[in-house]
């Protein structure tokens, strides 16, 4: 570190030595300023003149002479060519050798004085002046660096401490040139001012860097005084240092330190400032809480934050800065700012109090919680969706199991009732109950999600399937219509995931139209050439199925048309989408080998239009068999199911053909079940099935029977019953349904036992 730059008057603090010469000095010393006023008295000057130092320091020196000596003082830098009367208190006098110094730097003279009463003899000075100058030589010693050289800078003296930093010793150093200990760190023109200094007779300080004998370095604290000779001329230099390295070591660690710290700081990928504790004026800020509040630099630094205005909240920043103070750290302190967009942005804050330039500051650095905090939210939703969907599906079980007994007892009444009002009447309860079953249907087809398996699909029947459940859905300001080919292409695919698109497609067009408009779901088959292929990045050559959703909405703005299909991004109100619906239908397209194209005109709608893949196998179509339902011959049947309605109108539709049926509850009928014999058949809800895995099990049951079952359980583990005659033949499905169809059809297969040889027992599916 430099020195500080001398003050306008010389002290006796100015330099360690010459504090040392002055308390110890045997003559008078008196520090004198520009004007001649007297500033410092040493002790042997009080001691001179026999006053007290309040009387001597402020007064003018030609005040302490007499009248007639004022006149002859020394010139500065000479001695007085005949001793000086000084005066002393009560009228004493003291005659005294005086010599005066050159002006200081301009700041003042030092005025030396010695009785000449004292000295015996000129030998007796000498030796006083001798042993001053050897008590001298002994304190710079003690404390400091010592070296002269002269003019052309020859080393003539060196003393300990400066062998002992430089490691060389007094032999190597006499007669070298000063650049014996040149590092090399400081510039030609450092040293080229230092020589103008003191060739010009100023004295020169400055830090210098050395280099030792071992090569290591080291740095010195460094004053140069030249010595002048008789014409003010100098002839030689002392030069007086004091070992800083340790110090200089540690400001350069402390500057590493800080450019450690702001590359961190300005590099770091979350947002930092730095604040006045007491103001909260910005001090410095890093890029990415400029991004997060969406300013400048120029608009954040010398502002605070009530200016650029990003608390939502005022009294949090007061809650925030008095736990600080407080505490003295903070973390992980969540609130909410908002931007100079106004958008807000959740943050989680720490804070730590620190001190910059003497000043305490607020070092800030925060995690933006906002996306997580979304990303939170959108789980819990599609939680809350899955829960729907079990819940829904649930439902769906059970109003099928409503519309069960109702849509068979419509049909066995049917056949029982020959009035024609009777009969319309039975036919209107029958379509309104088929309407709402197949509603349910669609329903729990959703619910039970997609399960990925790509199966070779006829499109149009999911197309027709989502607009059935789009028209009871859809506000009825919504008119929806339909636009199917007859001669659709198979593609290959999830069912779910088709419907899934379809759905939301035809939600996002909804939003579109809150005032109500027109929707228009089409499927044709379409052929893309190479030319529309080159026009178009993402789709390529070949037949494709195309599902479009058309609607009259507001349409989507050319400069966001791009980003509709980027995860979260949408225009909503915030809760009124999760911006990953467009998403979704991107990512199952890609996922069945399609494409997507949008055309939207704002203000006069948009169009979605989906291609997917033709797939080159047809689905063979089953001929409507005619033929009337199969009568029994007193088979005996067996229904299990958890509903007595279901049991009970099962129970009557079998009997209704023929068929001799006993019925039971789920719950503790394996015990109590009549024993059964070749030639009947069981039929039972799938949910008993998996039910069964915790008791004796439909299967186990049918074995102790006699039958050979076929049951897959809930775990789809395989079980079968003992079969001694080696029968492994795969049985027909008996569905538990809505029409007396799926319950009697099947039994067709197993009208004439003799084609498998025994009976058997089947599985049912509600």
């Amino acid at each position: 570190m430099k020195p500080a730059a001398p003050s306008a008057t010389i002290t006796a603090t100015t330099a360690t030595p010459f504090q040392a010469v002055f308390g110890l000095s045997f003559d008078a010393v008196l520090v004198l300023d520009r004007d001649g006023i007297v500033v410092d008295a040493n002790p042997a000057a009080v001691r001179l003149l026999g006053r007290r130092r309040a009387t001597i320091v402020g007064r003018p020196v030609a005040r302490l002479l007499r009248e007639s000596d004022a006149s002859v003082l020394p010139a500065p830098g000479t001695r007085s060519r005949r001793p000086i009367t000084f005066l002393q208190s009560r009228g004493g006098t003291v005659e005294c050798d005086v010599a005066v110094s050159e002006d200081i730097d301009g700041a003042g003279r030092v005025l030396i004085a010695r009785d000449a009463s004292e000295l015996l003899s000129k030998g007796l000075a000498l030796e006083a002046s001798e042993l001053e100058l050897s008590e001298i030589n002994r304190a710079l010693d003690a404390s400091a660096i010592v070296a002269m050289t002269d003019r052309r800078g020859q080393i003539l003296f060196v003393n300990d401490k400066f062998c002992k930093i430089s490691k060389y010793s007094e032999a190597e150093l006499i007669g070298q040139d000063h650049r014996i200990i040149n590092s090399g760190h400081h510039s030609k023109e450092f040293f080229r001012e230092m020589w103008q200094t003191i060739l010009s007779g100023k004295i020169w300080r400055d830090d210098i860097r050395n280099r030792a004998k071992d090569g290591s370095f080291y740095w010195v604290d460094t004053t140069i005084v030249p010595s002048l000779d008789g014409n003010g001329e100098p002839f030689r230099f002392v030069a007086i240092r004091y070992d800083i390295s340790g110090r200089k070591a540690y400001e350069e660690e402390l500057i590493r330190s800080e450019e450690r710290f702001a590359r961190a700081f300005d590099g770091s990928p979350h947002p930092m400032a730095i604040t006045q504790l007491h103001s909260g004026t910005f001090i410095n800020v890093n890029d990415c809480f400029l991004q997060l509040v969406g300013a400048t630099r120029e608009e954040v630094i010398g502002k605070n934050s009530g200016d650029i205005g990003i608390w939502t909240e005022p009294e949090m920043r007061s809650e925030y800065v008095t736990r600080l103070k407080a505490e003295g750290s903070i973390q992980n302190y969540e609130t909410r700012l908002r931007n100079r967009q106004g958008v807000i942005r959740t943050v989680l804050a720490s804070a730590e109090v620190i001190d910059v330039g003497g000043e305490q500051c607020i070092l800030t650095a925060m995690v933006d919680l906002t996306e997580k905090k979304r990303l939170e939210a959108q789980f819990l939703r599609a939680q809350r969706m899955e829960s729907i969907g079990t819940l829904a599906g649930g439902i769906a079980h059970d109003l099928n199991n409503v519309l069960s007994p109702i849509l068979m007892s419509i049909q066995l009444l049917q056949t029982r009732t020959a009035d024609a009002s009777s009969l319309e009447l039975l036919e209107t309860l029958e379509a309104s109950a088929q309407r709402g079953s197949e509603m349910v249907n669609q329903v729990l087809t959703f619910a039970r999600g997609a399960s990925g398996e790509r199966l070779v699909l006829q499109p149009k029947h999911i197309v027709k399937e989502a607009v059935k459940i789009l028209r009871d859905t859809l506000p009825k300001s919504i008119e929806i219509s339909q636009s199917i080919g007859s001669d659709l292409w198979t593609v290959r695919g999830d069912p779910t995931q088709l419907y899934q698109i379809l759905m939301n497609l035809s939600v996002n067009a909804r939003d579109a139209m809150p005032h109500g408009g027109r929707l228009i779901v089409s499927a044709a088959n379409v052929t893309v050439d190479e030319n529309y292929s080159r026009m178009n990045i993402d789709s390529r050559p070949g037949r494709f199925v195309s599902i479009s959703v058309e609607d009259t909405g507001v349409g989507i703005p050319e400069n966001i048309i791009g980003k509709i299909f980027d995860p979260f991004f949408t225009t909503k109100e915030q809760g009124k989408g999760t911006g990953i619906g467009l998403s979704t239908v991107i990512g199952i397209v890609k996922g069945h080998e399609g494409f997507i194209n949008v055309y939207s005109e704002p203000g006069r709608g948009t169009t979605f239009r989906v291609y997917i893949p033709a797939a080159d196998v047809a689905i063979k179509s089953t001929a409507v068999r005619d033929e009337p339902l199969p009568r029994g011959t007193g088979e005996r049947i067996l229904v299990v199911d958890d509903e007595s309605p279901v049991r009970d109108v099962t129970r009557r539709t079998l009997e209704e053909y023929g068929y001799a049926v006993e019925t039971a509850a789920l719950t503790g009928c394996f015990g109590r079940l009549p024993s059964f014999s070749p030639g009947q058949y069981v039929t039972h809800d799938e949910r008993v099935g998996a039910r069964a895995t915790q008791g004796p099990g439909i299967a186990r049951l049918a074995g102790r029977a006699g039958f050979h079952a076929d049951h897959r359980v809930g775990s789809r583990r395989r079980e079968r019953s003992p079969d001694p005659q080696g029968c492994r033949r795969k049985l027909p499905r008996v569905a538990r349904g809505h029409r007396r169809g799926r319950i009697i059809d099947p039994l067709r297969e197993l009208y004439h036992p003799r084609r498998f040889g025994r009976p058997a027992v089947c599985r049912a599916h509600g």
